[in-house]
C-alpha cells in the first residue's frame, strides 16, 4: 500500500500537502501506554513517586508552560498515568495528530529531547510515512491510478471472456448447433459484454 492508498483508505481530503501532513503524523500501530510510562522513566522525561507526586526533566519544564501546553499534559498524564486508556491511538487521523501536537509540546519544553520523537515512535513500529514528501504522494496517485485502470481493464475482459463462454455454451445445448455457430456465439456474447476497461 502506497501513500495515495492509505489516504483513501482513511477517507483524506483536502491538497496534497494537507493529506501528506496527516500521513506523516501516522504510527505503524497504537502505542501500549505501559510502553510509554517506561519510555518517560528511561528518558528520565516524567515519573511517577509512589506517593503520586511527579519528577522529571518534563515536570520541571511544565512550570514554563502556556495554557495550552498544559492542557495537552494534562491530556497526556491522563492516559498515560490516570488510566484512561490502554493505548496510544496514533494509527488514526485525529487521536495520531493530537498526539503528534503533544510530542511537540514537549520537545519545546524540553529541547534536549527532540531526539527522542524517534524513539518514542518507535513504540508503535515508528512513521511509515514519516519522510513522505507532497511529489512523492502526486507520483503514489498516478501509480495507483494507472494501477486501478489496467486492472479495470483486466476485469472487463474477464467479463467478456465469461459472457462469450455462457453464450457458447448455450449454442453448445441448442438443437442444431454446429462449431461455426458455437463460435459465433461466443464471438458475439464476447463482443457485446458490456467493457468496465478502457477498449
Amino acid at each position: 500500500m502506497n501513500s495515495y492508498d492509505k489516504a483513501q483508505s482513511l477517507g483524506l481530503s483536502g491538497t496534497d500537502a494537507e493529506q501528506v501532513a496527516i500521513l506523516q503524523t501516522l504510527a505503524a500501530a497504537n502505542i501500549p501506554t505501559q510502553d510509554v510510562r517506561v519510555w518517560f522513566r528511561e528518558n528520565r522525561l516524567w515519573m511517577e513517586k509512589p506517593g503520586g507526586q511527579m519528577w522529571g526533566t518534563l515536570e520541571t519544564a511544565s512550570a514554563s508552560a502556556t495554557p495550552e501546553q498544559r492542557q495537552q499534559l494534562d491530556y497526556l498524564f491522563d492516559v498515560v498515568f490516570g488510566g484512561s486508556s490502554n493505548n496510544i491511538r496514533v494509527t488514526e487521523p485525529v487521536p495520531a495528530g493530537e498526539t503528534w501536537a503533544v510530542v511537540q509540546t514537549i520537545v519545546a519544553l524540553v529541547p534536549d529531547s527532540s531526539g527522542s520523537v524517534a524513539s518514542f515512535y518507535s513504540l508503535g513500529g515508528g512513521r511509515p510515512w514519516s519522510a513522505l514528501t507532497v511529489d512523492q504522494f502526486a507520483s503514489d496517485r498516478s501509480d495507483s491510478q494507472t494501477r486501478d485502470e489496467n486492472q479495470s481493464a483486466v476485469d472487463g475482459i474477464a467479463a467478456r471472456s465469461n459472457a462469450a463462454n455462457e453464450a457458447a455454451e448455450a449454442e453448445f445445448r441448442a438443437s442444431g448447433a454446429t462449431p461455426g455457430s458455437i463460435t459465433a456465439a461466443g464471438e458475439a456474447g464476447f463482443a457485446g459484454t458490456p467493457q468496465t476497461g478502457g477498449n
